[in-house]
């Protein structure tokens, strides 16, 4: 019984490996840089050869996940089973919320491929925890910090780490003012050439999205960039050999050094976007107009980064009217007669 005959066809279906390759291929068709790439190798695949992290406890992967329950069919995987898979990642929540958008990535595109009826991993919620709240921007004083600590942390490391041989910590500086003035990502800001300064602007196409943005700077950051001696005649931060990740992972690395160093608690790139952000938020820049300039598809990216500030703002516009009836109350408030317009 349940014995398919010999003369009936047998089922469609394609397995979860041969679904993977596919959106993995489909993925560098469409130009995903290596870092997005990984992740999803990552998630799907797992790590290719030893993992680098030995003794480290890591997540499995799709692939790992399915083989240890003995599936192989896209088709046999419900959303109970992922919902099993999604209990086995040791990611904290906001790493555990990313891995989620790759998954529904992933069976959206299984669904558009007709191989799926509907996506499996639709109605999953994300980890939810306090620690998932967007992270800080950089209070001035914290800025101020790390560049004050950088002349004795650059004496002190000459000739080790990334730094040996090079002047990576010499254009550190630059680096750390060129996000904090443009809110660009760690990679992007790494990757800029002499091609993306522009008079006083920056104009490139973001990697992560391909989204192209136009950010002006301050004349003193212009003037810091331009007497950098560019790599290869092009390039400000990257000699332009290996990858623009391996670049990344070393100013990323050299940033906690330094903030360490410096006393400054949990700092990383990313903070320097956020404290652009927050600026131009708190200085009453429409969020769609900040959402641009950070090279976000969607207001719904921004406003999932950046809505707890607009309370910052609230309190702006409460402080104008306060400051008004104060005036109004002390008879210094200067009417207007206004004329009704037809």
């Amino acid at each position: 019984m349940g014995r398919i005959s010999d003369d009936e066809p047998p089922v469609e279906g394609i397995t979860i490996a041969d679904a993977i390759a596919r959106f993995m291929a489909d993925a560098r068709a469409r130009n995903l840089t290596e870092q997005s790439l990984k992740k999803y190798r990552v998630l799907l695949h797992g790590p290719a050869g030893n993992d680098p992290k030995k003794g480290r406890k890591r997540s499995p992967s799709l692939l790992e996940f399915t083989a240890q329950k003995g599936i192989k069919g896209l088709g046999d995987l419900s959303t109970d089973l992922l919902r099993q898979f999604r209990a086995s990642w040791v990611d904290g929540p906001l790493s555990g919320h990313k891995k989620l958008e790759r998954l529904k990535a992933f069976f959206r595109f299984a669904t558009e491929s007709d191989w799926l009826e509907k996506n499996p991993a639709a109605v999953i919620k994300a980890p939810t925890s306090k620690a998932e709240l967007p992270t800080m921007p950089f209070e001035d004083w914290e800025v101020e910090k790390l560049h004050k600590a950088i002349p004795a942390f650059r004496e002190a490391r000459k000739g080790r780490g990334p730094a040996a041989g090079s002047d990576h910590l010499d254009r550190l500086p630059v680096l750390l003012r060129v996000m904090e003035y443009s809110g660009l990502r760690v990679g992007d800001t790494c990757k800029l050439s002499t091609d993306d300064l522009v008079g006083n602007k920056l104009v490139l196409n973001t990697q992560k999205s391909g989204t192209r943005v136009c950010v002006p700077l301050p004349t003193s950051v212009i003037e810091e960039m331009r007497k950098l001696r560019p790599f290869r005649g092009r390039y400000f931060f990257w000699t332009g050999v290996g990858k623009v990740e391996t670049a990344s992972g070393n100013y990323r690395r050299t940033l906690r050094e330094l903030a360490a160093e410096a006393g400054v608690k949990d700092a990383h790139p990313h903070r320097f976007r956020d404290t652009f952000a927050v600026r131009l938020l708190q200085e009453g820049v429409p969020m769609e107009r900040v959402s641009k300039l950070l090279g976000h598809q969607s207001m719904a990216i921004t406003e999932a980064h950046y809505a707890p500030w607009v309370k910052a703002l609230q309190d702006q516009l409460e402080a104008d009217v306060a400051r008004v009836w104060a005036r109004r109350e002390s008879g210094k408030l200067q009417r207007t007669r206004l004329r009704r317009i037809k």
